[in-house]
């Protein structure tokens, strides 16, 4: 057996444990209202990201075991659509929190164990996973907007359901239940913003997610070609 192949083995079954602790961290310390009324953590956008590298840690782990163990290549062209979807669908999550809601990183509130491992830890680890251990020229052409199917999926369901709900309400959620409908101070078109505007929002975020998607392409094309 190869060094890097143990190498390679070893951080696959930490980044999936790191990835489960962040599962059960979503699951046992869940968002409370004012009220102390639990909130359901498949609302949120983050835990959604932490599921999915968790599915692609898990099968990143057995396919890398396999191969130690069997000592056959094993074709994972599925595995490796599922981890550039993950891996894109995180780093959304890693650039929110590190660079868009910079307020929250001073604040002695926020460094909680949950926040360490989901916003932070866990994407970091599947960032490097990629980078390292991703085959060269794993990356497809495809990918960086097939890596937009589960993000959307997100958004247009969150959408739905809080439009279908405020027509039901006579055109607005009472404020009392906005923390079950919008998770994100920017998605509350019922306090000062608007459907286009965060449409609008989610488009750019969109963009961003497709040019990063095309760099961790390239990064990997680059590797095939100097092969």
């Amino acid at each position: 057996m190869k060094n890097n192949e143990i190498v390679k083995l070893v951080f696959r079954f930490a980044l999936f444990a790191v990835a489960v602790v962040s599962v059960v961290l979503s699951f046992t310390l869940p968002n409370m209202t004012e009220a102390k009324q639990a909130i359901s953590p498949f609302l949120y956008y983050t835990n959604w990201s932490v599921y999915l590298a968790c599915l692609s840690s898990l099968i990143g782990l057995a396919v890398t075991g396999a191969m130690v163990i069997g000592k056959k290549n094993i074709d994972n062209s599925v595995f490796e659509g599922i981890q550039f979807a993950a891996l894109i669908m995180i780093i959304a999550t890693f650039i929110v929190s590190a660079f868009v809601l910079p307020n929250k990183i001073w604040m002695a509130g926020y460094w909680t164990l949950t926040s360490i491992f989901k916003h932070f830890l866990l994407p970091i680890l599947v960032v490097v996973d990629f980078i390292l251990f991703a085959p060269k020229g794993s990356a497809r052409l495809a990918f960086p907007f097939t890596s937009l199917i589960a993000p959307l999926a997100y958004w247009i369901i969150l959408i739905i359901r809080f439009m279908a709900y405020r027509s039901s309400q006579g055109g607005a959620i009472p404020e009392a239940e906005w923390p079950f409908y919008y998770p994100y101070g920017f998605t509350n078109i019922d306090n000062g913003h608007s459907l286009g505007g965060l449409i609008g929002l989610l488009a750019g975020i969109l963009v961003g997610l497709i040019l990063i998607g095309f760099l961790f392409y390239f990064l990997k094309k680059a590797k095939k070609d100097a092969k």
